[in-house]
């Protein structure tokens, strides 16, 4: 697959997933869509942010910091996405891949990953995540 690092000239296509992703997420309302032009290229920029794509098939976004309640790092995924005719392809598995990855070298001693429903929960089990929690949310 054609999986690689975004650069600013890719800025366009990952905003463009990323208006997907937040119309099918119960985010919508809460959604700064001039924010997220904004902050594609810090995880362009950033080293210790990463946006990755696959040409037009999809995109993860993702950082490291430190662990909430301790010192080792973890890397955390902010948004992956993938278009819908390509998904069950093996485009998800690879931007998962390419992020773990990233994370090794990043020195993280775990990765988090996040979902909008439960269809992706076979692909992180056949990965080796583990559920860990669930979020809520209320509009107020």
């Amino acid at each position: 697959m054609d999986l690689r690092e975004a650069t600013l000239a890719d800025a366009e296509t990952v905003i463009k997933m990323l208006f997907s992703f937040a119309a099918s997420s119960p985010y919508t309302n809460l959604v700064d869509f001039y924010r997220i032009g904004q902050l594609v290229g810090s995880f362009i920029i950033d080293e210790d942010k990463l946006a990755v794509i696959c040409e037009d098939k999809g995109m993860l976004l993702g950082l490291t910091l430190p662990f909430l309640w301790g010192t080792k790092r973890t890397a955390t995924e902010m948004a992956w996405w993938v278009e819908p005719p390509h998904r069950k392809s093996g485009v998800g598995t690879e931007l998962i891949g390419y992020f773990h990855v990233w994370a090794e070298q990043k020195g993280c001693a775990a990765i988090t990953l996040t979902s909008l429903d439960n269809s992706v929960n076979k692909l992180y089990d056949r990965l080796g995540f583990k559920l860990c929690e669930q979020t809520y949310i209320k509009e107020i």
